[in-house]
């Protein structure tokens, strides 16, 4: 299966800033790719499968609780 996910993602800043000029914020992520795994908690999306093997690469852990919008799309396989 494969997913369109829209979800919130931490920032990080790694110079020094004075607390005036701090704002709370997030980045709004849009991720694609094949569901590898879910649980209760996290939904992994992976970008690369190797059929042979059954390992996967460039995959990715989204906790649940900041996807805003999951969009399940048509997938097609070659045979």
């Amino acid at each position: 299966m494969i997913l369109h996910v829209t979800w919130k993602d931490a920032v990080s800043v790694d110079e020094w800033t004075h607390i005036d000029e701090i704002v709370p914020t997030f980045h709004m992520i849009e991720s694609v790719g094949m569901l590898v795994k879910e649980d209760d908690d996290t939904l992994v999306l992976g970008l690369n499968h190797d059929v042979d093997s059954g390992n996967w690469a460039c995959f990715i852990h989204i906790p649940k609780d900041m996807i805003m919008v999951r969009t399940e799309m048509l997938m097609g396989r070659m045979e």
